[in-house]
């Protein structure tokens, strides 16, 4: 496979360039010349033969121009600079993407992509630049892995620096241990360059910098290649600054969420690059070459959701000019993405499960009705431990005529449930609150997602025991911020692999908030899964009237946020006002 790879890489270099690639040597040649290429068109300095968008300024940022100025060195081989170019860089993405790829699951998905058409055509035949800035990227991700924070911050800013659509992945780099690298050499490589060419180009005629930003304006509210959202709101009626407006409000909020929740590092930045191509106002095929790369990295089967709204964006933009090479081309970029469907195959043998309840003696109706639903499905856990807190022994008795372990704990949940965990030795764990009820074979469909030893851990999820509009919303709520942020809460049913105990910690017993650590701690481990529900909860926390509601949905995710954004810094919680402002 490797050499074949090679081979058909090889083998597009004899394919005609893009019209990109034009633009670069036309500009790489004028930007040598000492022309401002922000200010002029490359109708005006040159012939322009072939040149997209011949009437307008560059919307190519200043360290791409000193890349398009050092190709230029090499005009006498033409548009093959850029292709050989690209294809080198392309080859050094492909030896990092193997490098960072650990886990069977993404060693199988490099393989993809190795044979993918879409990087052969878009970088050896096309000759398009993005192959250097995924280049850089790789390689921060790499000098990461290898805890070098000061190589990682240039490779990051000369990523960014290239194309200003990587910049939204730098929030997830920025954290307690990066802080000062990324102040002192990411924020310098990417300003430098600017106050070097305002001082050369701009200053001395006069010039504002917003001239840079014509084209960009331009590009922006044209739409000409727009994605699949900005298509839906014209569809709709909506003028084209509101949809800029909207789509850019929607993608701040969504990337806000998804630094402070967490969902994986991988997987965040996955999400993020995912979400911006589908409000991007210009999107080409090679931009999804990115999301890609980062899909090997963090493998999920809900790809397949984003590659129906790519192939959407397709349909409707089918018969603009700008995306008459759909058909060709993208069709195999978004056929990539369901691979995930045919590559989803689990290990033989189904891992053994161990449950952990943690209770009050006040709890005993509640954990009767819990153990009935339990011992009524089809399979049980291995173990079954009950936490009773405030060193009670009044469960003891049930537990017995169960056959089930009992242990005394100091109260407090998360001091519970962790000496239960103490206590199990079993593959997998599952955490139950003694209010829930089992609606279906839970056990069974968990010790079958957890086969695929790639997963790490996930939660049930649940409904709730009483009707009403508030209550479905809330469950609805629950699951779409589990299925795209990757954080759950304790009634939803968080179950892991027990291992990860000892090599992540992910498990902390502190008094409150330790089933959103869980739920973070696990995803940071690797992929989770969110299961199709079978728990019902109580909705006791919800009683009253809608101001009831309202403050309670507010305290938490008061609270939610506070301890998310502290974490986020690097800050110490303070659990016992958490515990304090919660239950007040």
């Amino acid at each position: 496979m490797l050499l074949f790879g090679l081979f058909l890489r090889v083998l597009c270099l004899w394919l005609p360039a893009g019209d990109d690639v034009n633009r670069y040597l036309v500009e790489g040649e004028a930007f040598l010349s000492g022309i401002n290429v922000w200010a002029s068109a490359p109708l005006e300095y040159s012939d322009a033969i072939g040149v997209n968008h011949s009437d307008r300024e560059t919307v190519y940022p200043p360290l791409a121009q000193m890349v398009f100025a050092l190709a230029a060195a090499f005009s006498f081989l033409g548009a093959k600079v850029w292709q050989i170019m690209a294809l080198l860089f392309d080859l050094g993405s492909s030896f990092l993407l193997y490098r960072l790829a650990t886990t069977k699951r993404q060693k199988k998905y490099f393989w993809i992509i190795w044979l993918s058409p879409l990087p052969m055509i878009a970088f050896a035949g096309g000759g398009h630049y993005d192959s250097l800035l995924v280049f850089f990227f790789l390689l921060s991700l790499y000098f990461r892995r290898l805890n070098r924070v000061y190589c990682m911050a240039l490779c990051l800013g000369l990523a960014c620096g290239l194309k200003y659509q990587i910049l939204p992945l730098f929030l997830f780099f920025f954290g307690p241990g990066s802080f000062f690298a990324l102040f002192t050499v990411f924020l310098p490589v990417l300003v430098l360059p600017w106050v070097l060419i305002w001082f050369l180009y701009f200053v001395p005629d006069g010039l504002s910098i917003s001239l840079y930003f014509e084209t960009a304006h331009w590009f922006t509210g044209s739409m000409e290649y727009a994605s699949c959202l900005p298509q839906i709101l014209l569809w709709c009626g909506i003028s084209q600054t509101q949809a800029v407006l909207i789509l850019g409000v929607f993608y701040l909020v969504f990337l806000l969420c998804l630094w402070l929740f967490q969902p994986g590092f991988y997987k965040s930045m996955f999400w993020a690059s995912l979400a911006l191509i589908l409000v991007y106002p210009t999107v080409h095929y090679w931009y999804l070459y990115l999301i890609l790369v980062l899909w090997v990295l963090a493998p999920t089967v809900q790809v397949w959701w984003m590659a129906h709204l790519l192939l959407l964006a397709g349909v409707l933009s089918y018969n603009s000019p700008g995306f008459a090479h759909f058909p060709q081309i993208e069709f195999f970029a978004y056929l990539s993405l369901f691979s995930p469907l045919f590559f989803n195959r689990s290990e033989k043998n189904r891992p053994g499960l161990g449950l952990v309840i943690p209770v009050l003696s006040s709890d005993k109706d509640k954990l009767l009705h819990l153990l009935n639903d339990l011992f009524s499905q089809p399979e049980i856990p291995e173990q079954i431990v009950i936490s009773e807190g405030g060193l009670n022994q009044e469960l003891r008795p049930l537990c017995s005529r169960y056959g089930i372990s009992h242990i005394s704990s100091a109260s407090g949940r998360g001091q519970q449930i962790f000496q239960g965990l103490m206590r199990l030795n079993t593959d997998i764990v599952l955490i139950l609150h003694a209010d829930s009820r089992v609606s279906k074979n839970v056990v069974g469909e968990i010790r079958e997602a957890m086969r695929d030893q790639d997963i790490m851990g996930g939660c049930i999820g649940h409904t709730y025991r009483e009707s009403g509009f508030w209550l479905h919303l809330t469950a609805l709520i629950n699951r779409l911020r589990v299925q795209t942020l990757g954080l759950s809460f304790g009634d939803q049913g968080q179950f892991f692999r027990r291992h990860l105990l000892f090599s992540h910690q992910v498990f902390e017993p502190v008094p409150l908030m330790e089933d959103v650590e869980l739920s973070l701690r696990v995803c940071e481990a690797g992929r989770t899964v969110v299961l199709r529900g079978g728990l019902v909860s109580s909705a006791r926390q919800w009683k009253g009237g809608f101001l009831n509601k309202v403050r309670q949905a507010k305290k938490i995710f008061v609270l939610v946020a506070r301890y998310l954004l502290r974490r986020r810094l690097g800050l110490n919680q303070p659990f016992n006002a958490y515990y304090r402002y919660y239950y007040s």
